[in-house]
């Protein structure tokens, strides 16, 4: 529809996110979380990005990873540096999918932070991440590696238009009545 504005937009948005997102080789955008924040908001971090795991960053730092696992039966009011693993494994922000696996069987792990020298955190690969581009390698993708999304737009709403074209790869001028 071209006419949604107000909430709707903000939930168009997310959406337009959510695909871009959806099967990323790197996450760029990584969701964390800080060391002090307790058990009971990541739990609710994750649940409501539909995650399983969160880098803890320290300012821009890469302090620790929480999981599944480390709040599953985790006392709510702990802290997250309580329960989070700090020994993480990481890669090199300019990791490639082929080093990204090598790294990922040879620990166990499915989540790998990807950090500069500094020790701040650039990205995420997770293996669900590479298995799902396995599953449609022909799906079409920006160069990223993101999959491709586009939204409608009426020819009337500028603002809409500049916030999608922010997140979507395509904008397409949505007309219902012609004479518009």
């Amino acid at each position: 529809m071209d006419t949604v504005t107000e909430s709707e937009m903000a939930i168009e948005l997310e959406m337009a996110k959510k695909v871009k997102r959806a099967e990323s080789l790197v996450i760029k955008e990584v969701i964390t979380i800080s060391p002090d924040s307790t058990v009971k908001y990541a739990t609710e971090l994750m649940q409501k990005h539909n995650i399983s795991g969160l880098p803890v960053v320290q300012g821009e730092h890469l302090v620790g990873i929480l999981t599944g696992r480390d709040v599953r039966f985790a006392d709510a009011s702990l802290l997250t540096s309580d329960v989070m693993t700090k020994k993480v494994i990481t890669a090199p922000a300019d990791t490639n999918i082929e080093g990204a696996k090598e790294i990922l069987h040879k620990h166990r792990v499915e989540k790998l932070p990807l950090i500069d020298k500094e020790g701040r955190l650039k990205g995420l690969m997770t293996i669900k991440d590479i298995l799902q581009r396995g599953r449609f390698p022909n799906a079409a993708r920006d160069e990223n590696g993101q999959l491709l999304c586009g939204a409608a737009v009426s020819p009337f709403d500028l603002r809409r238009a500049k916030k999608l074209s922010e997140v979507a790869d395509i904008l397409v001028i949505d007309v219902a009545h012609f004479h518009c």
